[in-house]
């Protein structure tokens, strides 16, 4: 048995950057939450549409976005205080496409 999800990395800058571009997979319910983790040496954050460094969620490590937390998958949007940090994610239970 296979186990389904999606894995991947997402370039983040000091612009914030929408999870998803793929119109299917933005609008799909988050099902299981979403694990984030970035290395030890960046500061990221995830919010909804205008985060901002200082009105967004840390990811300290690792972080954990219930499937309350957000709608769809496309309402989560990412920012870093500086450029070009990678930000991993999981995406458990779902195959999307992530852009």
């Amino acid at each position: 048995m296979a186990i389904k999800g999606t894995i991947g990395q997402k370039t983040v800058g000091t612009a914030a950057v929408q999870l998803t571009a793929n119109a299917a997979a933005a609008t799909t319910p988050i099902k299981h939450g979403i694990k984030f983790s970035v290395p030890t040496s960046g500061k990221c954050y995830y919010g909804p549409v205008g985060v901002t460094t200082s009105t967004g969620f840390y990811i300290n490590g690792v972080a954990e976005l219930s499937p309350a937390d957000f709608e769809y998958i496309g309402d989560v949007y990412l920012i870093s205080d500086t450029a070009a940090q990678q930000v991993s994610f999981d995406i458990p239970g779902q195959l999307v496409t992530i852009s």
